[in-house]
């Protein structure tokens, strides 16, 4: 029996405004949980068309994939695939679109240092590792692509404890 059989790839966007922060969902499931948007990648979508079409569904906000930098993949080992994660600048300060969705109960803006201290009750460890990935990158001048194994427990990971980029 293939033993990856439960493994789903998918796309996740860091939209980032004009004041630093970056655009966070409350979940509709049960237990209710901040994360960026995404989801998972339909079968033949490619990952930058799989994270268009997530945050559409989940925000509202209409994007191109032009619009989308490849911030890396990441590799959940446990039940999860490969992770792709891209930034998306927003360019209105704070202002969403009228939008609901049946997966998203509240959106809001937290700082980066405000997400990577909110506790497991909270958001979902991963999501903090992926943040903190980002924010290296983004402190390392948004060049080249991450590319990292990412296994649990995630709760040691903070923005500051990840190896500098060569």
């Amino acid at each position: 029996m293939d033993e990856h059989r439960n493994e789903v790839n998918g796309s996740v966007v860091v939209i980032k405004n004009d004041c630093g922060e970056i655009l966070i969902l409350l979940n509709n499931r049960n237990p209710q949980k901040l994360e960026l948007p995404g989801g998972g990648i339909e079968l033949g979508e490619l990952p930058v068309h799989g994270a268009v079409r997530e945050v559409h569904q989940e925000t509202g906000i209409v994007i191109s994939p032009h619009d989308l930098l490849w911030v890396g993949n990441f590799v959940f080992r446990e039940r999860y695939g490969i992770v792709h994660l891209f930034e998306y600048q927003y360019s209105f300060t704070r202002i969403l679109p009228e939008h609901t969705s049946n997966e998203v109960a509240e959106k809001n803006w937290m700082s980066i240092p405000e997400i990577l201290v909110l506790s497991r009750s909270d958001t979902y460890p991963a999501q903090q590792a992926l943040i903190a990935h980002y924010a290296q990158w983004a402190r390392n001048g948004r060049n080249g692509v991450v590319t990292d194994y990412l296994s649990a427990p995630f709760d040691t990971l903070e923005e500051n404890s990840l190896p500098a980029r060569k």
